[in-house]
């Protein structure tokens, strides 16, 4: 489609998403959730949505997805990738952050027995 065509249009359904951690299956939590696919490779609107959302999630209180964001656009800037296409998988990082639950649950309660 070309760019001027493109500007006639508003938002509309070009992706099918299906989560990486079974989530969006029938029936599960994310059954038909709505999502929004920014193209940052060929997107010109990608650097500011991806710093727009940056300040959204540090100001949320999501220091590291608001760093990821910055440095993703700073990338882009750059004309680099931001991601290799092997992000780690849903279920690691899961893991992962059961595991530092467990620690700051410990930690926490260490703290509270003091």
């Amino acid at each position: 489609m070309k760019p001027i065509v493109k500007k006639l249009f508003g938002i509309y359904g070009k992706f099918r998403i299906e989560r990486t951690d079974g989530r969006s299956a029938p029936g599960e939590k994310h059954d038909g959730c709505a999502y929004f696919v920014l193209d940052l490779t060929h997107d010109p609107l990608a650097i500011p949505a991806l710093s727009a959302y940056a300040a959204a999630a540090q100001e949320a209180g999501y220091d590291i997805l608001a760093a990821d964001l910055r440095v993703a656009a700073l990338c882009l800037e750059r004309g680099e990738h931001p991601w290799s296409a092997d992000l780690q998988p849903w279920a690691e990082v899961e893991r992962d952050a059961q595991s530092m639950e467990k620690m700051l649950g410990e930690r926490t309660k260490g703290e509270q027995d003091e």
